[in-house]
């Protein structure tokens, strides 16, 4: 009987635990276990390997990775021409068996560092979005939030001249990653080692995908898009990525984790950015809850229908639906933080300003794999998190019969 080698015992072992793995990602349980016992520990330990490099190792792989593939498909066209040659036929057996190894071990991580994360149960809790809301109780969170922006607003510092002063980049991001640490003892994915987010090396191209931050499973590291980083988004945008580091890989997750842990900071600034970005989740849901009562009160003449001119609507709308609005100093706030931003970014060369074709193709294939992603996500989407706050703010803010 011939002997197994030492590479096909390898490769037999981790297909196993690939298909092990894949098996136990539909156990929800064990999920959420593997989560919190085994995945934290690699995510710390991968965190603390990679921290040290100045740049994004896993977008690095990832452009090894897709040379590889081209490089075999260049291969096995030639061999049929090479064929007879010993030196080819060893050479190309040596190739593809280094990347079958290559590829059983990638995927190894994808199945250990995210597939089985990811299909835990929301937030690790079994969290259920399904709730349905009254307008009051939409109208109470949107309330609070609004009045947390303007709150927050007018504790943020300004210079002699009126101008916001803002932390800057080594600052905020202490301040986000304490916010974090700080929800631990109720996601408990969120304690422990936070690694530096990187800056990806292909931001231009990621940001017309409309791609403002990656993580890289193999790697678990967490980068941003440079064209993001304005003051008040990016606790927000890193608070997300690193929300997938540590395990949270549904985008709802993230999203909810980033906004519910900044708005409650005791820094002013970072309060702000978390309740500035959560003003959209709550306009969504609002605008939801009060799409049919606006309806009601036009078929009942309490409302002036839109086509009769919507200067009289929306004045009329206020007074019965008398909303919060966004200060004059929360407004300078976002408004300078884009200033910093641009700022920042003018002098960049940006090599697909001048390719307009590459550009179209590359939002094209973005559509695509937004809709993708959509999908497979399901009510997990970006989108999501505003339930989540709704059911996180349940008995806190509001008392739910649902």
């Amino acid at each position: 009987m011939k002997k197994i080698t030492a590479f096909w015992r390898i490769v037999l072992v981790l297909t196993a635990v690939i298909l092990v793995g894949v098996g136990l990602s539909f156990v929800t349980p064990f999920c959420d276990w593997y989560a919190l016992h085994v995945y934290a520990h690699i995510a710390d330990g991968l965190g603390w390997l990679t921290a040290g490099i100045p740049f994004p190792l896993g977008e690095i792989l990832l452009y090894i990775g897709v040379l590889l593939v081209l490089l075999c498909l260049i291969f096995l066209i030639l061999l049929p021409f090479r064929r007879r040659r010993e030196g080819c036929r060893r050479f190309a057996k040596g190739w593809y068996k280094a990347m079958l190894m290559t590829f059983t071990v990638v995927l190894t991580l994808y199945v250990t560092n995210w597939l089985i994360p990811f299909r835990g149960s929301v937030l690790g809790q079994n969290v259920r979005t399904d709730k349905s809301y009254s307008f009051d109780e939409v109208y109470t969170f949107r309330e609070y939030v609004y009045k947390g922006v303007n709150e927050a607003a007018e504790l943020v510092p300004t210079d002699e001249n009126g101008h916001i002063i803002f932390p800057d980049e080594t600052q905020r991001t202490a301040l986000m990653i304490g916010a974090m640490q700080a929800m631990a003892s109720e996601y408990p994915l969120l304690s422990g080692y936070y690694p530096p987010v990187k800056t990806s090396l292909c931001s231009d191209l990621l940001d017309r995908m409309g791609i403002g931050g990656f993580t890289y499973p193999y790697t678990t590291e967490a980068t941003h898009v440079r064209y993001s980083l304005s003051p008040v988004y990016q606790p927000v945008l890193d608070a997300h990525e690193l929300s997938h580091h540590k395990g949270y890989y549904k985008e709802n997750e993230a999203d909810f984790l980033a906004l519910l842990a900044l708005s409650r900071s005791d820094d002013p600034f970072i309060r702000f950015c978390g309740f500035w970005e959560m003003t959209y989740k709550a306009d969504l849901v609002y605008s939801e809850a009060a799409a049919p009562l606006i309806d009601r009160m036009i078929e009942s003449g309490e409302l002036p229908r839109r086509e009769d001119g919507i200067k009289a609507f929306v004045s009329a709308l206020t007074k019965k639906l008398p909303v919060t609005e966004v200060s004059e100093k929360a407004w300078q706030i976002v408004d300078e933080s884009s200033g910093v931003l641009e700022e920042m970014v003018e002098n960049d060369i940006r090599p697909l300003d001048d390719m307009p074709n590459v550009e179209t193709v590359v939002q094209d294939v973005a559509d695509v794999g937004w809709e993708t992603q959509a999908e497979v996500l399901g009510e997990n989407v970006y989108d999501g998190a505003a339930a989540l706050l709704l059911v996180y703010f349940d008995g806190k803010l509001y008392e739910s019969d649902n």
